[in-house]
């Protein structure tokens, strides 16, 4: 991900935070969040706020895809009509790609 195309995905993500305030479900969330999680880390707003979405830089998406987006943190399911060792080389394709995207 190229700077200018993380720019614009906080600006967006940014306009979709402020958006919310005047969105009653997400309203309904928070205050549900609030009221049953008083006081854990799940009260927290899961997109994040202005202030923390302002405070990113692309390194710090890299760095925290580089620890937690990792084949040993993977689980991966086919369903459908795939035959098992299809599925097999399918979940080697992604395994590899995601190691050498992520993990340089």
């Amino acid at each position: 991900l190229g700077e200018a195309d993380f720019r614009r995905l906080q600006r967006e993500t940014v306009a979709e935070l402020i958006e919310s305030r005047d969105d009653d479900r997400t309203l309904v969330r928070r205050a549900f969040r609030r009221h049953v999680f008083d006081g854990h880390d799940y009260t927290r707003a899961p997109g994040g706020t202005v202030r923390s979405v302002h405070g990113l830089e692309p390194e710090d998406v890299r760095a925290l895809l580089g620890r937690t987006l990792t084949t040993g943190n993977l689980v991966m399911a086919f369903a459908g009509d795939i035959l098992p060792e299809r599925a097999h080389v399918l979940a080697g394709r992604i395994a590899e790609a995601i190691a050498t995207a992520y993990q340089g």
